[in-house]
């Protein structure tokens, strides 16, 4: 196989993939756009998903996701976050990544729980995150602990790799700056997509998912996002330094799956080592040759994901 060249087998999509969505409001203005998937109608339903993206992401690119997660029984949840896809933007200048603090993000995470997920859907309920999203579901759990019953976390942002400088110098530069009102410039990038280009990208190894996400984005420029702000950085190092404060993790009690991209070079691997070290059901697990979106990989790559996710369903979830 060429270098790039992709050994993808696409699932074919339902029609009703693109029509099932919604929007929810959270608070004065602020509105989160959902999507529900129900499981394949032949299936002996097994339980409910409510799925998380990272940063930049949007609901459109975890359909192939969602299909497979409805063909082993599950009920598919997922919603834009605040500040990009087709939520709310919070600035201006729709394009700019930002968030005050990710007490947003897990307020908005809760609301969508209490007031439409749990509603409309039976148990069990597994919550899964992917980056970003795996960060937020950490933090959700330390403070709802007895919702899920199981947290799946896919190349959780435990820390973010930061290499050529130090963690620590551009933690103290990024908060001089938004001390003197900067916290809505970019620090990094700027209007035009951040990953436009294969060859080097960090996040997958496929170039045909990898083309697909990027003209979605094209094709819909609303739902695009650009670099990172000095104040979402910061939002970010705040809230990066609270999972590592003492005890933080250790109350968390739901049976927790994270897998580990083992070419990952957006978050630090290590991290996601110590912090499933404390979590006290934990089970980490190595993605060979992966980049750090697990489930835009090459099929061969993502089986590895779905044959241990398969087994987890089948043997752990019970209705």
């Amino acid at each position: 196989m060429r270098q790039g060249q992709s050994d993808t087998n696409y699932v074919t999509f339902r029609n009703n993939m693109k029509n099932n969505f919604n929007y929810i409001e959270v608070e004065k203005g602020i509105f989160l756009r959902f999507g529900y998937w129900k499981s394949c109608g032949d299936m002996q339903h097994k339980g409910t998903l409510c799925l998380l993206g990272g940063r930049t992401e949007f609901i459109e690119k975890y359909y192939e996701t969602a299909e497979r997660l409805n063909q082993l029984g599950l009920d598919v949840f997922s919603f834009d976050w605040r500040g990009q896809g087709l939520s709310t933007r919070l600035l201006k200048n729709r394009r700019k990544g930002y968030v005050n603090s990710y007490h947003d993000y897990v307020n908005d995470l809760s609301f969508f729980v209490d007031n439409l997920f749990t509603k409309n859907t039976s148990r069990p309920y597994i919550l899964m995150g992917h980056s970003m999203g795996g960060h937020i579901a950490i933090r959700f759990l330390h403070k709802h602990g007895d919702i899920f019953d199981s947290a799946i976390l896919m190349s959780p942002m435990i820390d973010i790799r930061t290499f050529p400088v130090p963690k620590k110098v551009l933690q103290k530069f990024i908060r001089l700056f938004v001390k003197a009102g900067y916290d809505k410039v970019y620090i990094i990038g700027n209007d035009r997509l951040m990953e436009n280009k294969f060859r080097s990208n960090p996040l997958t190894s496929d170039i045909i998912r990898f083309e697909k996400t990027r003209k979605t984005a094209i094709d819909n420029p609303k739902i695009a996002i650009g670099g990172v702000t000095f104040g979402w950085l910061n939002a970010s190092f705040d809230s990066i330094d609270l999972l590592n404060q003492p005890g933080y993790v250790e109350n968390i009690r739901t049976r927790i799956l994270l897998f580990s991209a083992e070419k990952d070079r957006v978050v630090c691997n290590k991290a996601q080592r110590r912090l499933c070290q404390g979590l006290p059901n934990c089970r980490l697990i190595k993605i060979s040759d992966s980049r750090h979106e697990i489930l835009q990989e090459k099929d061969t790559i993502q089986k590895q994901f779905w044959n241990i996710f398969k087994d987890f369903v089948d043997s752990h979830l019970k209705i």
